[in-house]
C-alpha cells in the first residue's frame, strides 16, 4: 500500500531533507511565532542599508530597485533564518547576480517540470537543466550547510541540546534532523 502522507522534498545545499508536511510545519513552527518575527532589529539594520543606497545615489543615477530588494532580501533572510548575513546590499559580493540568476533560472525550471508532471526527466534523458544552476547554489548554502553540522556536532559531543529561542533555523533544522543534514551527500535534480 503507497504511503498516502504528503511529504515535502527540499533542497538544502546539496542534501535533499524529506519531510512529511506535519513534520516540516512542527520544526518550523518555532521560527515563526510572533516574538522571532516581530524582533525587527535584524530587519531594521537591513532597511538602514537601503535607505542609505536611496539617499547616497546620485541624482539622475538609475538604481535597480529589483535587485536592491532582492540583495536586502537575501542578507535579512539570511541572517534571521541562517545567522549569517551574507551582505549582498556592500555590492562587495561580485557573485551576487549569478546566485540570483541561478536561483530565478532553477524556479523557472522546477515549475517547468511540475507542469509536465512525470514526464519532465523525458526531456532531460542527456543533461540535466539544473547542474548548472545547483553548483552556483550549492558554492552559496554549503558553507552555511557545514557550519551548521560543525555547531550541530559540537553541541552533541558536550551533551547540549539545541534551545529553539537561541538558535537559527538551520542549527536547529541540523540538530533536529538527528544528523541527516549533510552537504553534499544527496542529489535533488528531480
Amino acid at each position: 500500500m503507497e504511503n498516502s502522507t504528503p511529504s515535502l522534498h527540499f533542497h538544502l545545499g546539496g542534501t535533499v531533507v524529506i519531510l512529511t508536511l506535519m513534520q516540516h510545519r512542527m520544526i518550523a513552527r518555532p521560527f515563526f511565532a510572533t516574538d522571532r518575527v516581530s524582533d525587527l532589529d535584524l530587519f531594521e539594520k537591513n532597511t538602514q542599508k537601503v535607505i542609505n543606497i536611496l539617499l547616497n545615489a546620485d541624482h539622475g543615477e538609475s538604481l535597480d530597485l529589483e535587485d536592491l530588494f532582492a540583495r536586502f532580501t537575501v542578507d535579512a533572510a539570511s541572517e534571521f533564518l541562517f545567522g549569517e548575513n551574507l551582505d549582498t546590499l556592500s555590492f562587495g559580493n561580485d557573485g551576487f547576480n549569478s546566485f540570483m540568476d541561478a536561483f530565478v533560472d532553477i524556479q523557472t525550471l522546477i515549475l517547468r517540470r511540475g507542469t509536465l508532471g512525470r514526464f519532465w526527466p523525458l526531456l532531460e534523458l542527456f543533461k540535466d537543466k539544473s547542474e548548472g544552476h545547483k553548483k552556483v547554489i550549492k558554492a552559496w548554502v554549503d558553507p552555511l550547510v557545514v557550519r551548521a553540522v560543525q555547531i550541530q556536532k559540537e553541541m552533541k559531543e558536550k551533551g547540549q541540546t539545541v534551545d529553539p529561542n537561541d538558535c537559527t533555523f538551520l542549527e536547529y533544522l541540523a540538530t533536529t534532523t538527528q544528523g541527516t543534514l549533510h552537504p553534499g551527500t544527496a542529489d535533488a535534480g528531480g
